[in-house]
């Protein structure tokens, strides 16, 4: 078994003992699941707070659905019923789960775009949900329990804890593990989630997990899985097109002024050219009527260079007038 080193590490702030236990990722914002205090969190990818939503249920579990871009969210101890949220995170259904009555809480909640199905994580049981409340366990365990899957179609991800130990290992559809990996012991996963903007060669996997370090402190673990027997469907990639990607302030702020950097050093290399055209016609003009049409031809450069500085002064403006709120976050409750 492999050991799973995270290549960051990402503490995440909250008051005292509350933890989060859920995220999901909609292609534009991270959601994070506080059940203790009826909340959801929406941060976006710098993991800068965008907003709060206080919910009616203390959800746990949630993913999120590309197919009908909606979430779907479990609450602790109750292992019957899978709601259905909007993107406004409002309850709007629900699925009735057909189980035996030996099945836990949902310890983990992921969406398989490729069946349009839901992967639930139960104590010992690893399930497929279908939206009519139909059920198909794929795995089970006797040695260690479940606390999370995630469906990266055609594989699924499993966390199992046994024995202070945990296990991250790989399935495909059949069921065959593909590969397992050992996560330090200072963490235990509270969910996973697939991040699809890393690179979209659908050989590597990059993993956030949402981790407790030491029972207590809420970590945000990126890792990497390359191995190139991962042949990923291309419907882990399909997000809304405005999904692809909401900036933050700081993102916007930097393409304006390198767009400018840019256009300023293409002006630059245009008027150092003006200026060896005048000097060459200085030299072979014949007449000065040549040198009046050169002259012209210049101006008309210039006066256009112009124009384009004022175009490129009033974005620096418009920079030093620029809102918090700018670039698609809001303060929403």
């Amino acid at each position: 078994m492999d050991l799973l080193e995270p290549y960051h590490v990402l503490p995440l702030s909250t008051d005292g003992y509350l933890l989060y236990k859920g995220i999901a990722f909609d292609g534009c914002f991270f959601y994070l699941t506080m059940p203790k205090t009826h909340h959801i969190y929406r941060f976006n990818e710098d993991f800068e707070l965008s907003a709060t939503f206080e919910v009616n249920r203390p959800y746990n579990c949630i993913c999120y659905d590309n197919t009908e871009h909606c979430f779907w969210a479990s609450v602790d101890k109750i292992n019957t019923m899978i709601y259905k949220l909007d993107c406004n995170l409002k309850e709007i259904d629900f699925i009735r789960l057909s189980i035996s009555p030996k099945y836990s809480s949902v310890n983990g909640l992921s969406y398989n775009c490729e069946t349009n199905s839901l992967f639930a994580a139960f104590s010992n049981f690893i399930v497929n949900i279908q939206k009519d409340g139909n059920t198909i366990c794929l795995l089970t365990s006797e040695r260690g329990c479940f606390n999370g899957v995630l469906s990266i179609s055609p594989y699924y991800l499993v966390s199992l804890l046994s024995d202070n130990t945990q296990s991250i290992s790989v399935y495909d559809h059949s069921g065959c593990l593909i590969a397992s990996y050992c996560l330090t012991g200072i963490y235990r996963v509270e969910d996973m989630l697939f991040y699809p903007w890393d690179g979209k060669d659908m050989e590597v996997i990059t993993l956030y997990i949402l981790a407790t370090k030491h029972c207590c402190y809420p970590r945000l673990l990126k890792c990497k899985l390359d191995n190139k027997d991962f042949k990923l469907c291309c419907c882990n990639y399909d997000f809304p097109p405005e999904c692809f990607m909401h900036k933050s302030r700081e993102q916007c702020t930097n393409d304006i002024i390198e767009s400018i950097a840019l256009e300023e050093a293409a002006l630059s290399h245009i008027l150092n050219e003006l200026g060896s055209k005048l000097q060459k016609s200085t030299e072979m003009a014949d007449s000065i009527c040549d040198m009046l049409e050169v002259n012209k031809a210049v101006n008309k450069t210039i006066m256009n260079i112009t124009q384009l500085e004022h175009i490129l002064y009033a974005k620096m403006e418009a920079l030093n007038s620029f809102k918090p709120n700018s670039c698609g976050r809001d303060k929403s409750s």
